[in-house]
């Protein structure tokens, strides 16, 4: 709950929009459960705005690769990336 409003109910756009016109810091360390992996790290270039689908598409690339993940893991949800009993190698 922030400012009265339960983040989880919101739509990405209204999240999205919740968080820039406040410049709060949503996503710290943890990832947001009901996004891809992909919606995540593209997050905040979204909130920032001024970047194309493509400029995302090849920076989400970029993080993903860079932390270890393999390149499908951009469709994995959070919870299909344990590194205990799950694999995020696949």
């Amino acid at each position: 709950m922030l400012e009265g409003k339960s983040l989880s109910t919101l739509s990405e756009r209204e999240l999205t929009l919740f968080a820039a016109s406040r410049r709060v810091p949503v996503q710290q360390a943890a990832l947001f459960d009901s996004l891809n992996v992909f919606d995540n790290v593209a997050f905040g270039l979204r909130a920032k705005g001024g970047f194309t689908d493509a400029d995302i598409a090849s920076r989400v690339r970029e993080r993903v690769l860079e932390v270890g993940l393999p390149a499908t893991a951009e469709a994995k949800m959070p919870m299909e990336l344990s590194g205990g009993c799950g694999s995020a190698s696949g």
